[in-house]
């Protein structure tokens, strides 16, 4: 039998949707691997359990016996790997993957306390040369004060909006902010940008509208960090004079609200 629904889900958000060998970010091809195969005993649990991506899972998974070339991977080795990866990403929650192609930074941004307020620059960077879609930018809040929708996300830079080439159609980048709970229980906003361009950077401001007399002299801080994004556009729904292009909420939150940082109509 396959590895359980919830299984499959820890392993994948431990793993952040990266392969445990070669760090790269797999999203929808992310495949969670026996280390032991099922017909040589190996349970379906999750230490048993390692997240790869098509290329690592052929190669640790259909190693010809017959006609060895090169060396195969061992049981233990996927396992070094494996637990090597789930520590980093369990210590560094919000800093940029390895080898993701979008960056975001600073990381981390102090949102002051009590009458004092700062207003925070963060910057979304695609440093590829291949357009990237469905964008999500997690923000991490660590002070229960905080109310999410006092939060807010203007743009800086580009002041245009994000469009890209679906066929025959440009069709305009709708940039939204999502707020809600996190697979962890912890409060978190997603920007969610349907496209970026190569060698595009985003600029937004993160202003805190909290009222001073709800803080306390606890500091406030938000961890910014990219938590997923596509190679392929999401499809386009389209009907006489409209046209859409429909997204999911990020895997496992619990959505409270959303609202619409940009929209442009016609």
């Amino acid at each position: 039998m396959p590895f359980s629904s919830s299984i499959k889900e820890e392993a994948l958000v431990k793993s952040r949707r990266c392969c445990c060998v070669c760090h790269e970010f797999a999203g929808v091809y992310a495949n969670v691997h026996h280390i032991i195969q099922e017909s040589n005993g190996g349970p379906n649990s999750l230490e048993n359990s390692i997240v790869l991506c098509l290329r690592c899972h052929g190669e640790a998974g259909h190693y010809n016996v017959n006609h060895p070339m090169g060396n195969k991977y061992s049981p233990e080795e996927l396992r070094s790997h494996r637990d090597w990866w789930w520590e980093w990403c369990d210590k560094n929650p919000s800093a940029p993957l390895p080898k993701t192609p979008i960056s975001v930074s600073p990381q981390q941004i102090t949102l002051g306390m009590k009458d004092w307020r700062t207003q925070g620059l963060f910057k979304v960077y695609n440093k590829s040369d291949e357009v990237y879609y469905q964008v999500f930018i997690k923000l991490t809040v660590d002070n229960p004060e905080i109310v999410l929708e006092n939060l807010l996300i203007d743009i800086v830079k580009p002041k245009d909006e994000i469009s890209a080439e679906v066929g025959p159609a440009t069709v305009s980048g709708d940039i939204f902010r999502l707020w809600g709970i996190d697979e962890a229980g912890n409060k978190a906003i997603f920007l969610y940008l349907a496209s970026i361009d190569p060698q595009v950077l985003c600029t937004f401001l993160l202003k805190n509208n909290t009222p001073s007399q709800s803080l306390s002299s606890n500091q406030a801080r938000v961890s910014i960090g990219v938590c997923g994004f596509k190679q392929e556009p999401a499809a386009v729904l389209v009907r006489p004079g409209e046209m859409a292009i429909p997204f999911s909420p990020p895997e496992n939150m619990k959505l409270q609200g959303l609202s619409i940082l940009v929209k442009r109509t016609g």
